[in-house]
C-alpha cells in the first residue's frame, strides 16, 4: 500500500487546525508547531476532536501548548529523580563490591568451579557466565 498524502507546511498546517474548529493566535501556533511538531501535539489535543476529526467548541491551542509543556516538565523531573535513583545504586552497589570483594573484583573469573579445565565447568556456570563464541566488534 502506498502512502498517498502529500506533506504539509507549518502554515497548511496551522489552516488545517483552524479549520477543524481550533482557536488560537496563527503566529503562535505556527512557532510552536515548528518547534514540536505537529504529530508529537497531535496526542495533546487527541481528547479535544469529536468523531468528524473536528475540535470540541472552545478548544484553544494554548490549552494543548499547556498540556505538552506540562508533560514536558514533569517528564524531566521523573527522569532526574530515576538518574539519581540509578547512580546512587551503582555508588552504593560499587562500594559494597570493591569492600567485600577488592577493587579488582570485577576482573576477576566469577566461576565457583575448582576445576583447571574451563571445558568441565562452562556447563554449570550460569548463561551470563558463559563467554560468547561470537567475538566482539570495536566500531
Amino acid at each position: 500500500m502506498r502512502f498517498e498524502k502529500p506533506p504539509l507546511t507549518i502554515e497548511e498546517q496551522v489552516e488545517l487546525l483552524l479549520s477543524r474548529g481550533m482557536t488560537g493566535d496563527t503566529a503562535c501556533i505556527a512557532n510552536h508547531l515548528a518547534m514540536a511538531n505537529y504529530y508529537r501535539l497531535s496526542g495533546y489535543w487527541y481528547p479535544f476532536r469529536t468523531e468528524e476529526s473536528t475540535f470540541r467548541l472552545g478548544t484553544c491551542f494554548e490549552q494543548i501548548w499547556k498540556r505538552y509543556t506540562f508533560d514536558r516538565h514533569l517528564r524531566l523531573l521523573v527522569m532526574d529523580t530515576l538518574e539519581r535513583i540509578e547512580i546512587t545504586l551503582r555508588t552504593q552497589f560499587a562500594y559494597h563490591h570493591a569492600h567485600s570483594h577488592g577493587p579488582f573484583a570485577y576482573t576477576d573469573d566469577p566461576s565457583p568451579c575448582p576445576s583447571s579445565t574451563p571445558q568441565t565447568c562452562t556447563s554449570s556456570r550460569p548463561a551470563c557466565w558463559r563467554k560468547s563464541s561470537v567475538p566482539a566488534s570495536h566500531s
